[in-house]
């Protein structure tokens, strides 16, 4: 049995009487990329204040590498890595004073600096000030600040938000090196489920405060059942073809649609309408796309 690294247990937070996050059962296995995902102001950020210990529940308990973090919460978070909005950083200092501060702090080897700054691929520009870095850059750099104590869990609260293609795709693959290389747990929120969909081995969907889906990204995708398309020269015509010979279609100007997906089915209705002399102009699989399943999941809150 896969070792849960974090598991929370109807995790609640309440402003003013408001309910924020409403019974929240996280489950996050060690290794795993944990894609933590939904609209903005679904309660993703105040659930991730908590799991840090920022913010505390009004119910609920957090269990963090099996140690509930109420009652041991600096021996859990010196174990845990984050980054949380935008990097912190003192602009006029170089990216090695910048780790220089924090490393006194964690009470870390110097020579962990340069293995933070060789991962994040930051070694080239580590002694130039960060004002003149690019967001990506810093966004990097606070990586490194996260990764610099040895965390065995790392939290990242939207990454890639602010970042060009060329950067989200390079803080993409970076994500994607951490737990293989480094033997790091890694929970990742975002409200772009493509983001999530190319990092994320689980994904835990949350809207309104509730946690709706909470499985691997493959059980996801077979929320989304295919069906078959065709076009023909004559659609009235063709669907009475196909329902006298037993195929159940549905009208979907200008296609008609089968009920399943099914290769022989296709076939066979293929087979019926040429023999009745109609020109098939084309026949597809049509399937929702991961974006499509999750606002259809959170369609309720159409914020995006």
């Amino acid at each position: 049995m896969s070792e849960l690294v974090l598991k929370t247990s109807n995790l609640t937070k309440r402003f003013r009487g408001k309910q924020v996050v409403n019974g929240v059962n996280l489950a996050i296995q060690k290794g795993e990329i944990y894609g933590f995902l939904g609209p903005n102001g679904a309660g993703k950020t105040t659930t991730i204040r908590m799991l840090l210990g920022l913010m505390k529940p009004t119910d609920g308990s957090i269990h963090i590498f099996g140690q509930d973090l109420k009652k041991h919460k600096l021996a859990i978070l010196s174990k845990v890595g984050s980054l949380v909005e935008s990097p912190s950083y003192y602009g006029h200092l170089t990216a090695i004073e910048n780790l220089e501060a924090l490393r006194k702090i964690l009470n870390v080897p110097k020579a962990r600096i340069g293995e933070v700054l060789e991962i994040v691929r930051l070694t080239k520009d580590a002694k130039r000030p960060v004002k003149g870095f690019s967001l990506g850059m810093k966004q990097r750099l606070g990586i490194a600040s996260a990764l610099l104590g040895n965390p065995e869990l790392l939290i990242l609260d939207e990454p890639t938000n602010g970042l060009d293609p060329a950067g989200i795709q390079e803080m993409r693959e970076l994500i994607k090196s951490l737990p293989k290389k480094y033997d790091v747990t890694i929970v990742v929120s975002s409200h772009l489920l493509s983001e999530i969909d190319q990092m994320a081995t689980q994904v835990g969907i949350i809207t309104k405060g509730s946690l709706i889906f909470q499985d691997s990204i493959e059980v996801l995708r077979k929320r989304s059942t295919p069906t078959i398309r065709i076009h023909t020269n004559d659609q009235k015509e063709a669907k009475k073809i196909l329902l006298s010979s037993g195929i159940q279609v549905q009208d979907q100007d200008p296609f008609l649609t089968l009920d399943q997906a099914d290769d022989l089915l296709t076939a066979k209705a293929v087979k019926n309408l040429v023999k009745g002399n109609l020109s098939v102009y084309r026949v597809e699989e049509q399937k929702m796309s991961l974006e499509e399943i999750f606002l259809d999941l959170t369609k309720e809150e159409m914020s995006l």
